[in-house]
C-alpha cells in the first residue's frame, strides 16, 4: 500500500513538472509556425515562395529558384518589330492566375527580363509544364481563352485552355503570330483571323489552320474580313484577300467602323467609303495620325484635330 502511494506522488510530481513545460512547448511551436513561416497577409512572394490564392484559399504554391531576382507573374511582351497593328500592352503589365489552375510565371536571376523564359507552372501538381519565349495575350485577353505562344526554338503557335485542359490549336511553325486591335463586344480581342508569316510570306488564318488568302510579300498593317492593308517601304496600300491592289501608294491607311482612315501623298487626312468608292469628309492637313482623334457618338464620327471638333459623319 506505501508503495502504490509514493508511484501516486511521483506521478502527481511529474505532471506538475511536465505540464507547464508540454503548454509552454505548444505555445512556442505555434508561435514559430505562425511567424515567420505562414503567409498570413497572404502576399503572392513571401518567404522565397510564390503563394497562389483565390480569395482566401491557398490554391498551391511554387518555391523561386532565384528568390532575391525576379520571381512573380510573367510580364507581357510586346516589343513586335514588325508593323502588324496589334493592341499595345503597358510596360511592366503582368499576367494573372488563370481558370485558378495555371500561371505563368518568370524566375530569374537578371534584371533583364526581356530574355528571361516564362514558365507555365500547374497548381495542381506542382510542376512546371514547359517553358516558352513569349506569350501574348494582349492584356485585355483574347476570345476563346487563346494565348499566342512562342516556344524555345523561336517559332510561334497558339494555344487555348479549355475545360481546365492545354490544347494546341495552331502548331509551332510560323516565325509571327499576330492580332490586329479588334475588340469583341465583351471587351476581348478578336481572334477571328490571325496575321501568320513563315519563310518571309505571310497569311491570314483562322484558329483551324483554314487559309483564306493568297501569299503576301509585304508586311500586313491591318486587315478586316474582306481587305488587307499593307506595309512596304514606308507607304501603304489596300488588297483584298485575292492579293489584288485597290489603292496604292498612301502615307497611312486604315479602318475604322465601316470607313478608311486614310493620309495620302500630301499629308491629307480623310475618310473613305470603299464600298461607293467615294470620299466622305473634308481633307484635313496633318503631320501624321497621332494628329486626328476619332469618336463615335449618337451613331455619329466626330473628327477631332489637336482636340477641336473639325466635321461629323453619319454612320448609314
Amino acid at each position: 500500500m506505501k508503495n502504490k502511494k509514493v508511484t501516486l506522488w511521483v506521478i502527481i510530481i511529474l505532471l506538475i513538472i511536465l505540464l507547464p513545460i508540454t503548454i509552454f512547448s505548444s505555445i512556442m511551436h505555434f508561435k514559430n509556425t505562425k511567424n515567420p513561416k505562414e503567409n498570413t497577409n497572404h502576399e503572392l512572394k513571401y518567404n522565397g515562395k510564390l503563394y497562389f490564392y483565390d480569395q482566401n484559399q491557398l490554391l498551391g504554391t511554387y518555391t523561386c529558384q532565384n528568390p532575391d531576382g525576379y520571381c512573380d507573374y510573367a510580364l507581357m511582351n510586346n516589343n513586335s518589330t514588325y508593323s502588324l497593328e496589334e493592341r499595345k500592352v503597358k510596360s511592366n503589365t503582368k499576367f494573372s492566375l488563370i481558370d485558378k489552375r495555371y500561371a505563368f510565371i518568370m524566375d530569374s536571376k537578371t534584371e533583364d527580363l526581356s530574355e528571361a523564359e516564362i514558365k507555365l507552372y500547374d497548381l495542381n501538381i506542382n510542376k512546371v509544364l514547359t517553358s516558352y519565349q513569349s506569350v501574348k495575350n494582349y492584356d485585355l485577353g483574347i476570345e476563346g481563352n487563346y494565348y499566342i505562344i512562342q516556344n524555345e526554338n523561336g517559332k510561334w503557335g497558339v494555344i487555348a485552355i479549355e475545360n481546365d485542359n492545354l490544347i494546341k490549336k495552331i502548331d509551332f511553325i510560323y516565325d509571327y503570330i499576330g492580332l490586329v486591335n479588334k475588340e469583341t463586344e465583351n471587351k476581348k480581342i478578336s481572334s477571328e483571323i490571325f496575321a501568320v508569316l513563315k519563310d518571309g510570306i505571310w497569311q491570314l488564318i483562322d484558329i483551324n489552320n483554314a487559309v483564306f488568302t493568297t501569299n503576301i510579300s509585304a508586311e500586313i498593317f491591318s486587315y478586316n474580313s474582306e481587305y488587307i492593308v499593307l506595309q512596304e517601304n514606308n507607304s501603304m496600300r489596300l488588297i483584298d484577300y485575292k492579293n489584288n491592289p485597290l489603292l496604292n501608294n498612301y502615307k497611312y491607311i486604315n479602318f475604322y467602323n465601316k470607313f478608311l482612315t486614310i493620309i495620302d501623298s500630301f499629308n491629307e487626312f480623310y475618310l473613305y467609303d470603299l464600298s461607293k468608292r467615294v470620299k466622305v469628309s473634308q481633307s484635313i492637313s496633318v503631320n501624321s495620325i497621332d494628329d486626328i482623334e476619332l469618336k463615335i457618338v449618337d451613331n455619329k464620327i466626330q473628327i477631332l484635330k489637336d482636340n477641336s471638333l473639325v466635321e461629323t459623319i453619319a454612320i448609314e
